[in-house]
């Protein structure tokens, strides 16, 4: 029959097709209650895995319920003190690890030192996760109302993490001056061996409170990661960076090179309900003004209320020991509650 041979190419092209845009389902996630569920393995990240099932849509695993895993893809694993493997997944003669099959040697590797699992070959959209959350306050007593606007957005290649964050609020009370708080970070992160990490940052911020209309920064710099783990990750940051200031009132605008020295602390808890704690510490010394430094200190949690809907809380202070406006407070802090989403 004539039209035997172009039916069959089109049947094989439809599947292959399926198969690119949806992705095979044949990975075996074993739970220690002995629940099995075939999925497609996305990734493992901050002690979740995350897996794709046809009946069930995402799904996200916590890494401790794990007994065993099998996936033929080839996979990025990297264990808590920073060695990396690559190659497929299996179950091990002994429960506690997991095997890594690479071209030419097998690992065997303790699913507890385990921290990060990330397809090789993966999509753009895989790779992204953020959040966003919107908040608005009105106080009647004192006609005071604040509109709070706070996001991030981040993604993570094998070498190289993009992120994007952005902090606003505003606030409005009769008779007073609105007062604006803006910042909008860009930073790039390359990482190395051993934990080890160097970045680009660039940076723009509005605190009116502190007499800033505006201040633009870009650095670079480096820091190691000193634990990382399933639920914990703590690393420090050291660079240098050139700021450009923007200030109200009859202050001169200046441009000043800063030394910033940071610790960066992010705990999660995973059990119901989910809980997502950050916090980091920036000291700014100021190598064109000696006496002058600088300070941000920020931490924020999130704790997810239903279906990836979050209520967050986030305190930070900033405080400038010389700001370059003397009418202007030398600190400013925000305590904020919003709702919002992660994805």
């Amino acid at each position: 029959m004539q039209f035997y041979k172009p039916l069959s190419y089109y049947l094989f092209f439809t599947l292959v097709c399926t198969n690119v845009l949806f992705g095979a389902k044949n990975d075996i996630v074993i739970l220690k209650n002995g629940d099995k569920v075939t999925c497609e393995l996305k990734e493992l990240q901050a002690g979740k895995l995350r897996v794709s099932t046809d009946d069930m849509g995402t799904v996200y695993i916590e890494w401790d319920k794990i007994a065993t895993i099998t996936a033929t893809a080839r996979y990025e694993v990297e264990l808590q003190f920073g060695s990396i493997y690559f190659g497929s997944l299996g179950p091990a003669a002994d429960s506690r690890k997991i095997n890594v099959y690479g071209d030419s040697l097998t690992y065997d590797l303790f699913k507890a030192f385990v921290v990060r699992i990330t397809p090789i070959e993966d999509t753009f959209i895989d790779r992204l996760d953020g959040s966003a959350s919107l908040g608005l306050n009105y106080t009647k007593a004192n006609d005071l109302a604040q509109l709070i606007l706070n996001g991030d957005s981040r993604y993570r290649s094998r070498e190289n993490l993009f992120s994007v964050s952005l902090s606003s609020t505003i606030t409005e009370q009769k008779d007073k001056k609105t007062t604006q708080y803006h910042n909008l970070d860009f930073k790039f992160t390359r990482f190395l061996d051993r934990r080890w990490f160097w970045g680009i940052i660039s940076r723009a911020q509005q605190n009116t409170e502190q007499g800033i209309d505006l201040r633009l920064s870009l650095g670079a710099g480096g820091g190691r990661t000193i634990l990382q783990s399933n639920n914990m990750l703590w690393k420090w940051t050291g660079g240098l960076q050139v700021t450009r200031e923007w200030v109200s009132g009859a202050a001169a605008n200046t441009a000043n090179i800063e030394l910033p020295l940071g610790t960066d602390f992010h705990m999660f808890i995973y059990d119901d309900p989910e809980t997502d704690i950050t916090s980091s510490l920036i000291i700014f010394p100021n190598l064109t003004n000696i006496k002058r430094v600088r300070t941000e200190f920020d931490i924020k949690g999130k704790r997810e209320l239903i279906n990836d809907f979050i209520l967050s809380i986030d305190f930070d202070i900033s405080y400038d020991n010389k700001p370059p406006n003397t009418e202007a407070a030398k600190d400013d802090y925000r305590l904020v509650f919003s709702f919002g989403y992660k994805w």
